[in-house]
């Protein structure tokens, strides 16, 4: 098994989503999260350089985290992977805010593995 280093620290964590682009509207749910981008599970397909405006609905708030600019880095069906581009300054900071708490309740590792778990787990490994 392979181990993947990541530059950002990622949390698993479900929150709901929702996404639209070039002719794409869709819904999902995000299982994993960094400063800089997220895992999304979805049953609509997306390509690899599609930009997206993204909705996190993140357990925070009521009001959904608003990211202006995802551009789509990798997919497969069932999931891809976005880079959180461009969002307003407020939104950047409830992010990072937001991720801070989660790093305080489970310390993150460079390293990850997806899961099923719901909630929060930073796993040692990454899959092969």
């Amino acid at each position: 098994m392979s181990v993947e280093h990541r530059r950002y620290p990622r949390f698993q964590i479900i929150c709901p989503l929702v996404f639209a682009g070039d002719g794409v509207v869709g819904a999902g749910r995000m299982t994993d999260l960094s400063v800089k981008g997220c895992a999304v599970e979805s049953d609509v397909m997306v390509v690899t350089g599609l930009y997206l405006e993204v909705r996190i609905l993140l357990p925070d708030s009521w009001a959904p985290l608003r990211v202006d600019l995802a551009p789509v880095r990798w997919a497969v069906p069932g999931k891809f992977g976005i880079e959180l581009i461009k969002m307003e300054a407020h939104d950047q900071l409830r992010l990072t805010r937001f991720i801070q708490a989660l790093s305080s309740v489970q310390p993150a590792s460079d390293q990850m593995m997806p899961n099923a778990h719901h909630g929060v787990a930073p796993i040692a490994q990454a899959e092969e």
